[in-house]
């Protein structure tokens, strides 16, 4: 990896915690005493301790570099875990499974050859 001379000394703590298995956290949380909610970064070793230190300038830092990828993602959280080197090939990890072919359904509830009675739709 090339880029490991121009990182700082957070991001080299961050790559070794994220090697052994750990991740970015990225989710809205809730002050206990306000009650004021806010996203927040936080590493994660992989047992699900937070590393203390290493929050949202690092997690820039190192996705710029591309060292991150994403796992998954929802309206309030998202997860980020070291990008696997494979040759030049992309991983099929990220890549989401395609489903298995379903027979046709008719908005009646049942399988429009089974039933035999369809809508106009099917």
């Amino acid at each position: 990896m090339t880029n490991m001379a121009k990182l700082s000394n957070r991001a080299a703590e961050a790559l070794d915690v994220l090697a052994g298995g750990g991740r970015f956290d990225y989710r809205l949380e809730r002050n206990r005493k306000t009650g004021r909610e806010q996203f927040h970064y936080r590493l994660r070793r992989k047992g699900g301790q937070v590393v203390t230190g290493i929050s949202g300038a690092t997690f820039r830092e190192l996705d710029a570099a591309g060292f991150l990828q994403g796992l998954w993602g929802g309206t309030h959280q998202r997860q980020h875990q070291l990008r696997v080197a494979t040759g030049g090939v992309s991983s099929t990890a990220s890549k989401p499974k395609a489903r298995p072919p379903q027979a046709a359904r008719c908005c009646l509830g049942g399988s429009g050859a089974r039933s035999g009675v369809t809508c106009a739709r099917c």
